[in-house]
């Protein structure tokens, strides 16, 4: 009976030692219970049951690091605790999508690849950047500058040390239109923007230095080209705080702020925007003014038209009327 008691405790006690060592475990890898792990060329979930596996974003992964906010341990491709995302995705995790607003608001990558890289906030001063899209020609390449002082500014909007440096270029295709205008966008439209890695975007606003886009000057205008970017608020077209630099085979657009820029040809802005007299109305004028005067001649000749009729009929009438009373006399 002892033994059988003792038996009976040591396995109790052993379970109890199994089911502490795996909590501790859970613990200490994964505050949520749950691991990334390595799947192929991607990444996965998995929970403690074995059972839900969820993709992830990430490409090819070769490193792993644990983070502490979350218990995550995630499996970065690069040795700066940074994951390489697939298209349309970026952040620590790969897990915030982007929408890089362009034509009309809509999200640039939905027609064209956006670019992501994680940058040191130390190293975005003077930093240059050439852009194109997969069907643009060399001569079609968009080159962005930023100002010296560029780093400071952002230092000074957030504490990360480094940040995520969006951009796309999509082709313009045909004249945008908007609530007040019509616009003809003579280049490709480029979209710059930062953000954290958690995704929140950095606000970048009223620079002392302006950022510099270059874009290849068109070979057919009507000869005056302004820079312009799209307020995403209202999504109309602006030109206000962007100055616009022409040279012989560049556009220079200096901006203080990021979002959307292209090149508009203004002189077709204002052909387009132009109001002008209806051709109906001054035909409905001419139409009308004709035809008050032929309705005038109109009555005119029914009215002596009648006049001369009923002149013969009382002739007939008299002459009917003198021959049956000459006949009433004989």
């Amino acid at each position: 009976m002892i033994k059988t008691l003792s038996f009976i405790l040591l396995v109790l006690l052993s379970l109890y030692s199994i089911i502490s060592f795996i909590r501790a475990q859970e613990r200490f890898i994964n505050v949520k219970y749950s691991i990334k792990t390595l799947i192929g060329t991607g990444a996965g979930i998995f929970n403690l049951d074995g059972l839900t596996g969820l993709a992830t974003n990430i490409n090819s992964p070769i490193g792993v690091f644990y983070e502490e906010s979350s218990g995550d341990l995630n499996f970065s491709h690069t040795l700066n605790n940074t994951c390489v995302c697939k298209d349309g995705f970026y952040g620590l995790d790969c897990s915030l999508p982007i929408c890089l607003k362009a034509e009309n608001g809509k999200c640039a990558n939905d027609t064209t690849g956006v670019t992501v890289e994680n940058i040191e906030t130390s190293q975005l001063s003077n930093k240059s950047i050439s852009l194109s899209s997969g069907n643009l020609t060399e001569s079609s390449v968009v080159s962005v500058s930023f100002p010296s002082d560029f780093s400071h500014y952002i230092s000074n909007q957030t504490t990360f040390s480094s940040v995520s440096l969006l951009t796309a270029v999509s082709t313009s295709g045909n004249n945008l239109t908007n609530s007040n205008s019509a616009f003809s966008i003579v280049s490709n439209i480029i979209t710059i923007s930062l953000a954290l890695t958690n995704g929140k975007k950095i606000p970048v606003s009223n620079l002392e230095n302006p950022i510099q886009i270059s874009f290849q000057k068109p070979t057919s205008y009507s000869g005056n080209l302004t820079c312009m970017y799209l307020d995403e608020l209202t999504n109309e077209w602006k030109s206000d705080g962007v100055k616009t630099v022409i040279e012989p085979l560049t556009v220079n657009c200096l901006t203080s702020h990021l979002t959307s820029f292209s090149v508009i040809d203004i002189n077709l802005r204002k052909e387009i925007g132009k109001p002008k007299e209806s051709p109906s109305v001054s035909n409905q004028t001419i139409s009308q003014s004709q035809l008050s005067q032929e309705a005038i001649i109109a009555i005119s000749v029914s009215i002596a038209g009648s006049f001369i009729v009923c002149c013969v009929v009382a002739i007939i009438l008299s002459a009917v009327i003198c021959l049956i009373r000459r006949k009433s006399k004989k």
